[in-house]
């Protein structure tokens, strides 16, 4: 049986790092729950170098996003604990 093809869906673009088009299931084979997962740990990182300073959530979430799929585009994966 044959899978329906998906359209590709341009994430955010930040700070010049062009979009990677992730499908719905992932990049690279890994699947959205994992990238999630993956975004997840990289962002509290950031918010621990910082000492978990409050108001910085969504610049951690983006930053962590944008970090992942570049990471992703040239087939990369960030190597993470919980994931």
């Amino acid at each position: 049986m044959n899978t329906p093809v998906r359209n590709p869906i341009p994430t955010r673009t930040l700070r010049g790092i062009a979009p990677a088009l992730i499908d719905a299931r992932g990049d690279k084979g890994i699947g959205s729950d994992r990238r999630h997962c993956m975004i997840s740990e990289v962002a509290y990182y950031s918010s621990e170098r910082r000492g978990f300073e409050p108001g910085h959530e969504l610049d951690d979430w983006l930053a962590a996003e944008g970090q992942v799929d570049a990471a992703l585009a040239v087939g990369e994966a960030p190597t993470l604990t919980g994931c």
